[in-house]
Parts: structure tokens; C-alpha cells; sequence
């Protein structure tokens, strides 16, 4: 029996920390936005992730806009990471012993409200280009491949008050003329 453990040792321990070192969980990627904006105006979508206790050593996602109702104007990524100007966002760990964990916000992009509709963004990677997310123990997650719409509305144009206000008093003015005059 003994000599059966000591042989089936060495390869449960290594079956142990092979499934560790190659197991991570799915990472959940939200956003933080309104979804509601005006026609001209820019926006903030913050993109989080939970990413457990798997340590984050660099990111990477392309945009993509399904109407072109918005456009991309820049995006700021964690300050942990360097900009790795590969993809529309992503970088690398400045200090690779400094890694992230848990819930994470990867990055704030900025978007500007271009026409008046309905818009779905994008956000999508893969571990082909660099993109996706990469852990410690060398694991690409791809599970970037996520969007979000946005309503873009007209401004409300006001009505002047007082303008109307006139009119509507001179309206009545007219009409008391024509009552006395019948």
C-alpha cells in the first residue's frame, strides 16, 4: 500500500498543480454608463471586471460600434497597467509582482452621442492579438466579447415663455375687441 501511495504520488501532485496553475474562473465583464444621452454630448462608460482572485497581468479589447451613432474619443485605463497601444484599449502590468485581482475597473472610455438612435457597443478580444484577458499563470480568458446600447435623444428645445405668453394674452385681447364691438 505504501509503495502504491508513493508511486501515485508524485502524479496526483502534479495533476494538483497543473489543474491550478491552467483553472481559472470566467471573468465577468460589466459596465457602469447611462443609457440615456443627448446629441452632442460625450459620455463615460466605466468597464469593470470581477476577476476573482486570478491575478490580472494585462488586457486588451477592440471597440466596435453597430450604427455609428457614437464615436470613440479616448479611453483611460487602470493605473496599474501601461498602454500597450496594440489595441483600442488594453495594456500591460507596469510591475509584474503588483498584479490585480477581485473587482477591477479595467478602464473609463469616453464616447461622444453623434446622432440621434439607438447604438450597441461592443467590446470584444481574443487571445490571437494580444487581446482578452491574461493572468498570472499564463491563461488567456477570451470571455471578452460583451456590448451594452445606448439611446441617443434630440435636445429638448425650449419653448421661450414669454413669447408665447404675449401671444396668447394678445389673443385674448382680440378677442374682448371683437365681443365689445358685436
Amino acid at each position: 500500500m505504501k509503495k502504491l501511495l508513493k508511486t501515485l504520488s508524485i502524479p496526483l501532485v502534479s495533476l494538483s498543480l497543473f489543474l491550478q496553475v491552467f483553472s481559472a474562473s470566467a471573468s465577468v465583464i460589466t459596465f457602469d454608463y447611462t443609457d440615456t444621452v443627448t446629441v452632442g454630448d460625450s459620455f463615460t462608460v466605466n468597464v469593470m471586471a470581477d476577476l476573482g482572485a486570478n491575478d490580472l497581468l494585462g488586457f486588451g479589447f477592440d471597440l466596435a460600434s453597430l450604427t455609428n451613432n457614437t464615436s470613440f474619443v479616448s479611453g483611460t485605463i487602470h493605473s496599474a497597467f501601461a498602454d500597450d497601444f496594440i489595441n483600442d484599449v488594453g495594456g500591460s502590468l507596469v510591475d509584474i509582482f503588483d498584479a490585480v485581482n477581485g473587482n477591477v475597473q479595467l478602464a473609463e472610455l469616453t464616447f461622444s452621442a453623434d446622432n440621434v438612435g439607438t447604438d450597441t457597443i461592443s467590446l470584444f478580444g481574443d487571445s490571437s492579438n494580444f487581446e482578452g484577458l491574461v493572468f498570472w499563470n499564463m491563461f488567456y480568458d477570451t470571455s471578452i466579447d460583451v456590448s451594452f446600447d445606448i439611446k441617443i435623444i434630440d435636445a429638448v428645445k425650449d419653448v421661450p415663455s414669454p413669447a408665447a405668453l404675449s401671444l396668447l394674452a394678445l389673443g385674448l385681447l382680440a378677442l374682448v375687441h371683437l365681443r365689445k364691438q358685436s
